[in-house]
């Protein structure tokens, strides 16, 4: 039998990456006592620090990047741990925005490998400690005034539930994962509840956000504010653009109220619940002064209704389950084409591969299914023996063809593209990275030419 634990050599991040990736033999195994047992030996469990946990079935992403630009902007440092990536790894760990070295996770690595002996820990735990391991060295030198952590999976049992949170949030509750979180949203919610603290603000993103969640929080003494009860938002739409107007209340008193400029990438019910947040955990900062929209429109974050062509136009989006497909196709609502919408779409087989293309069908009229990579992964001819079953009954006539993976169908697509077509790539992350690969060796070889 191979041992689980590794030689300390000079090795580059690569490397360690893929000795992580085989420590465990599972990719994902719920439960925090083998994370938390290493983090408490290493002393890395952050102390006298606010901190935001952001869970949610989506959103997630958008609303840490939302919260921790906002601290950087009032000249707070701040720490943010996210998953996954889409290029590399180090856009997991990130401090004041800027992505860690590889120096600074080898070392992290190392560090964890030291402590956790023969305790396996799976791929996300190590990373999750690395992010913790790297934010304690910066703590020390008190470089670091605030940190702001993603959810991988659920949240009672996900590794980064080890960490005390000063605010939990719960951007949005849909069905995912359902094999490990169980398969109503009122299961669901409660998992995710599960990141609430005693005492401390549990705030609820969306207004249908099932009430288990408010049960977990009440049993255990959390707070819950929940958006169209204890805080509410609108939004606006003037000539030139969208405007979110924002009031946070208590009782019946109105305690805060400001507004900020939308566009289309954003679901304002994450802002407004990122907002509380802020308000409680820094009530000394002046947030209602502040340049909200500023943040909003410098923001750019991969993979999130990202415009990456003009004309015709091309976007990314890492729409990967019903709940998101269905507000990728609103999104596509604003941005009406004469021509045709083509859709590359890559999965993965434990997501509802049926709904999505149900939810997006009204919007495409030409699909490019690919296969993935990995254990995981659904090939072309399976997401297109799904759409077979259930073509027949879209309203509207489509067409489909399969490629062996994501690059040759976005290439395909780009070639066939009109001057009035769109393109939108969704349905994972792999799909969306792969594109982005695509797109930069596409850039490597011009700039070498």
């Amino acid at each position: 039998m191979m041992s689980t634990e590794f030689v300390k050599t000079a090795v580059p991040l690569s490397d360690w990456l893929e000795r992580i990736s085989a420590c465990h033999p599972e990719n994902i195994e719920l439960g925090l006592t083998r994370v938390r047992e290493v983090a408490e030996k290493m002393n890395i469990l952050p102390k006298n620090i606010p901190v935001f946990t952001v869970a949610g079935t989506n959103g997630k992403g958008s609303t840490t990047a939302f919260i921790a630009e906002c601290l950087i902007m009032t000249g707070l440092k701040v720490g943010t741990f996210t998953s996954p990536h889409i290029i590399r790894f180090n856009e997991r760990i990130r401090v004041n925005g800027v992505e860690v070295n590889d120096g600074d996770l080898i070392a992290a690595f190392e560090r964890i490998n030291e402590n956790r002996k023969s305790t396996q820990l799976t791929y996300f735990e190590f990373c999750t400690l690395a992010a913790l391991d790297i934010f304690s060295e910066l703590i020390k030198k008190q470089q670091l005034d605030a940190i702001v952590l993603e959810v991988g999976l659920g949240g009672r049992l996900d590794a980064v539930n080890i960490v005390e949170p000063s605010v939990a949030l719960v951007t949005s509750v849909g069905l995912d994962h359902t094999e490990w979180l169980g398969d109503t949203k009122e299961v669901i919610a409660l998992e995710k509840a599960g990141i609430s603290r005693p005492s401390k603000p549990l705030i609820l993103c969306q207004p249908d956000i099932p009430k288990t969640a408010d049960a977990y929080a009440e049993e255990i003494g959390a707070k819950v504010w929940r958006c169209g009860e204890h805080y509410d938002f609108e939004v606006i739409q003037n000539a030139d653009q969208k405007q979110m107007r924002f009031s946070l209340q208590q009782s019946s008193n109105l305690l805060k109220t400001c507004s900020l400029a939308l566009d289309n990438r954003w679901v304002p019910s994450n802002l407004a619940g990122a907002m509380v947040a802020l308000f409680l955990a820094f009530p000394k900062v002046d947030w209602v002064s502040f340049n909200f929209s500023a943040v909003v429109k410098a923001l750019k974050i991969p993979g999130r209704f990202q415009k990456i062509q003009a004309e015709p136009s091309v976007w990314l989006d890492v729409a990967h389950n019903v709940q998101a497909c269905q507000a990728l196709n609103d999104r596509l609502q604003n941005y009406p084409t004469k021509g045709q919408r083509i859709a590359v779409v890559g999965m993965l087989r434990d997501k509802r591969i049926k709904d999505c293309l149900e939810v997006m069908h009204d919007c495409v009229d030409l699909w490019y299914f690919a296969s993935l990579s990995g254990e995981r992964a659904l090939s072309a001819d399976e997401i297109f023996s799904e759409y077979k079953v259930i073509s027949d009954g879209f309203k509207r006539k489509t067409s489909a063809a399969c490629f062996e993976n994501v690059a040759e169908a976005y290439k395909s697509a780009i070639e066939s593209l009109q001057q009035e077509d769109q393109l939108i790539v969704f349905g994972s992350f792999y799909t969306v990275a792969e594109v982005l690969n695509v797109l930069n060796h596409s850039q490597r070889d011009l700039s070498e030419s």
